[in-house]
């Protein structure tokens, strides 16, 4: 069973405007998990990345990920494969 499971961050809490928090995902064999994301990017790149799945293999997810500066975060963007 594939499972994706998402935490909040623990000082910030649930915010509407920049969810940001863990994420695992699971085949319960093994798993990623992905500290300190933005978690409405992934999620948004994840069902973008289905699209990819029915023709191929191999699917690019393209989130917006936040980059720590002492205190204050900046977003970036990324790229990662899922095979």
């Amino acid at each position: 069973m594939f499972r994706i499971d998402c935490a909040f961050d623990a000082e910030l809490g649930p915010d509407r405007t920049d969810p940001l928090g863990d994420l695992t995902i699971s085949d319960g064999q093994s798993a990623i998990s992905i500290k300190e994301t933005y978690l409405d990017s992934w999620l948004a790149g994840f069902t973008n990345a289905l699209n990819q799945l029915q023709t191929s293999k191999r699917a690019s997810v393209q989130t917006e990920e936040p980059k720590t500066y002492g205190n204050r975060s900046r977003a970036g963007r990324a790229a990662r494969d899922l095979v």
